[in-house]
């Protein structure tokens, strides 16, 4: 995160001119950085070499739409406090 001109940029910037606290959008960023990067530790790790790239794939997508849920419901928790 970085500040240009006063505003936050980036992913923060951007939930908080959704009306998600800078807090908030902090906390959103960094568990949505943890998991992406765990997920990326682990298969270059080879915690993952028992399974096949497409079964990687797949489990990549899923975890893509649960990162997509967490984004959506922190928004429009935002647009409805």
């Amino acid at each position: 995160m970085a500040r240009f001109g006063g505003k936050l940029i980036c992913f923060p910037f951007a939930c908080e001119e959704e009306g998600v606290s800078e807090a908030d959008a902090v906390q959103l960023e960094r568990v949505l950085a943890t998991a992406v990067l765990g997920f990326a530790a682990s298969e270059a790790g080879g915690r993952f070499s028992a399974h096949s790239p497409q079964q990687l794939d797949a489990d990549f997508q899923l975890l893509q739409a649960v990162l997509a849920e967490a984004v959506a419901r922190a928004m429009q928790q935002a647009t409805t406090h």
